[in-house]
This record gives C-alpha cells, structure tokens and sequence, in this order.
C-alpha cells in the first residue's frame, strides 16, 4: 500500500512539472518539429509507411517517457536519502 501511495505522489509530481515544462522555448521547438513532422508524414509518405513510421515514433515516446519517470523517481528517493544522511529528516 505505501508503494501505491509513493507513486500515486511521484506521478502527481511528474504532471505538475510537465505542466511548467510545457511553458519552455524547448517545449515549443519540440512542438514545431512535430507539427513539422506530422506535415511530411501527411503529404511524403504512403499510407503503410505512414503508419509504420508512427508505431516507431509511439514506442521510442513510450520508452522515454517511461525512462523519465523511472529517473525522476529515483531522484526523489536518492533526495530523502541524502537529507537523512544529513540528519534533516528522521
């Protein structure tokens, strides 16, 4: 149960910190770029290639979004651990 509650707030912290992210000049490049990319996508490719392309796109999103999450978690344990260490929390 403490497991749940500890990534219940992990991912109510990733969210709002994505919400700020998306505030970011990189955001917005990123942003264009896909905008960009959806419009080769649309008028260059077939309809296969299209797709295939996308399903690639999908699991290469997934995969980071998944390795962000794990790092930022890992963050906030090694956080409380170097702040017990330093006698700040019991």
């Amino acid at each position: 149960m403490e497991n749940k509650v500890w990534h219940e707030f992990i991912e109510s912290l990733i969210h709002d910190h994505f919400g700020e992210y998306k505030k970011t000049k990189e955001h917005e490049y990123l942003h264009h770029r896909k905008m960009y990319l959806d419009d080769l996508m649309t008028n260059e490719l077939t309809k296969s290639q299209k797709t295939m392309i996308e399903e690639i796109i999908f699991e290469f999103g997934s995969a980071e979004e998944r390795r962000g999450d794990f790092l930022y978690a890992q963050g906030m344990k090694d956080c409380v651990m170097i702040l017990k260490n330093l006698g700040v929390l019991a």
